[in-house]
């Protein structure tokens, strides 16, 4: 998920960045700019099965920010896969211990 306020733009925000108000946002120009867009992304299939967006985003913007989280996707792919083999692998370890 990310949160868009004005020229801020939070990754996976906490409760307090999700609060946040950028005095920009209510700019009624081309820049106004103020939501939320959560993607789901399939990274093994290069998928996108969700794609949920709240506020003010033009076209153009929204297409850049889905390819920015996309890529944070496909980065945070990778650490997750890397945890998840080290936590498997140390629960076959401590059950190989148990024995």
């Amino acid at each position: 998920m990310q949160k868009i306020s004005g020229s801020k733009k939070f990754l996976d925000p906490t409760t307090s960045e999700e609060e946040f108000e950028d005095d920009k946002q209510f700019d009624l120009g081309q820049d106004r700019v103020v939501g939320q867009l959560t993607i789901g992304y399939q990274p093994t299939l290069e998928q996108m099965p969700l794609v949920s967006q709240e506020g003010h985003l033009t076209a153009d913007r929204l297409v850049e920010e889905v390819q920015d989280l996309t890529k944070a996707a496909s980065r945070l792919s990778a650490n997750v896969k890397s945890c998840l083999e080290e936590s498997l692998k140390s629960k076959s370890a401590d059950k190989q211990e148990i024995k």
